[in-house]
């Protein structure tokens, strides 16, 4: 039972950035990052991308949304691009054949995890039947599980992981939408959410940030780079000259 209910919170992740995102008018969301104030996130020199978990839907006229692999395609390439040269965090190892089992083990064991994660911050952070946290800087309680076997394998120090739901409108929802102003009933279009953390050795969560929005195209390089800037705030830029290889 506990399973299902945390499998259906998931599924209403995306419908809950819709919400909020109701409530913030069309605007896109302020910085929410937090931070482990007792982690120094300038001791970081090496950090690893998890192979991000993005789908990118079409939205239709009816409101059914069906998930697009060439728009996902894109949207992962794009942000993969962006973070390595503009962060310098690096792409995991996939050599020898152990490392990547483990790296396709760690990314399916983490990424339902850190979908729930994502739900409960949304939810403490914007919800206010729910209890409060920082909206900015503040204290992390967040754990996964040691990490350390999989970062020494990989050579780094911490792992990024990145979580995007977005979706378009096809031209008949925009129609639609346009008529239910005139009839001022409100017809959602398209929708980003993403999230995104920091994780150590220890499995704890030094760094984390969540961010939706109604208007940019993830599909477009700027798109993306608008949305890795938003999403990524806070987080460290590595010094080249002394980030590990």
């Amino acid at each position: 039972m506990p399973n299902e209910i945390v499998t259906s919170r998931l599924r209403l992740f995306p419908l809950l950035f819709a919400a909020l995102l109701a409530l913030l008018s069309g605007c896109a969301t302020p910085p929410s990052y937090r931070q482990a104030a007792s982690f120094d996130l300038n001791s970081l020199r090496s950090v690893v991308i998890l192979p991000i978990d993005v789908e990118v839907s079409e939205l239709s006229a009816g409101g059914t949304i069906e998930k697009r692999d060439d728009w996902t395609a894109q949207v992962v390439e794009h942000i993969n691009a962006i973070v390595l040269e503009q962060y310098h965090y690096r792409h995991a190892f996939r050599e020898p054949a152990d490392v990547a089992d483990d790296l396709a083990r760690t990314r399916d064991e983490l990424a339902p995890l850190y979908r729930a994660i994502s739900l409960n911050q949304v939810l403490h952070t914007y919800n206010p039947a729910f209890p409060r946290v920082s909206a900015t800087t503040g204290p992390l309680g967040y754990q996964t599980g040691s990490l350390a076997a999989f970062l020494e394998k990989q050579k780094a120090d911490a792992v990024l992981i990145v979580y995007v739901r977005d979706d378009y409108a096809t031209a008949g929802r925009k129609s639609l939408a346009v008529l239910g102003v005139i009839a001022g009933i409100p017809i959602r279009t398209g929708v980003t959410g993403a999230s995104a953390a920091l994780v150590n050795a220890k499995g704890d969560l030094v760094w984390m940030n969540i961010h939706a929005a109604q208007t940019g195209d993830l599909r477009t390089r700027q798109g993306a780079e608008t949305l890795v800037a938003r999403l990524l705030v806070g987080a460290p830029k590595l010094d080249t000259a002394n980030a590990k290889p």
